[in-house]
């Protein structure tokens, strides 16, 4: 999750299952094949997204807990590329480049 001081609600940053995101995507005539393009795809990140929102809604959550967006990708979060150096209430430091890191700012 990220949640931007200037934003309302928070986004997930999510790395989806491979499997699980070529099946969303052949269900909705997504043709695809390459998962780093899926997980770039706009279309699949809007049902990706509603699925999401679905799911908290589902899960009893409301308001500004339900996410407004959703950053998919294809590399996964480990603590070489993620750090958080300092204590819990300060934000976790990105060690690498993203593609989609200005989507966070959007």
């Amino acid at each position: 999750m990220y949640a931007a001081q200037d934003k309302n609600k928070p986004i997930a940053i999510i790395v989806p299952g491979e499997g699980a995101l070529k099946s969303l995507a052949k269900q909705n005539g997504i043709e695809s094949e390459d998962f780093k393009d899926m997980c770039q795809d706009k279309k699949l990140n809007d049902l990706v997204l509603k699925e999401l929102q679905a799911q908290g809604k589902k899960g009893g959550l409301a308001g500004i807990e339900i996410i407004e967006g959703v950053v998919m990708t294809d590399e996964e979060w480990t603590p070489q590329n993620v750090s958080a150096p300092y204590q819990i209430s300060t934000k976790p430091t990105l060690t690498c480049d993203r593609a989609w890191l200005p989507l966070l700012r959007s």
